[in-house]
């Protein structure tokens, strides 16, 4: 895809969702700036964000400690 195809992809399911078309924009505006950010870590950055992970599939099923 391309970026203007993933886009509109995006905003046609984000208008099915119920979002005007302004807030469509800027909910695609927030990924770009994500996107941004993501393309722009170093190795090291990603690998330490990678660590900073929360285990998603195990993190509630994990015992609590006091």
């Amino acid at each position: 895809l391309t970026t203007e195809e993933r886009d509109e992809r995006l905003r046609q399911q984000l208008l099915g969702q119920g979002a005007t078309l302004e807030r469509a924009d800027e909910i695609l505006a927030q990924f770009h700036l994500a996107w941004d950010l993501f393309a722009s870590l170093t190795l090291e950055e990603e690998e330490a964000l990678e660590e900073a992970k929360i285990d998603q599939i195990n993190f509630f099923k994990r015992p609590l400690t006091p």
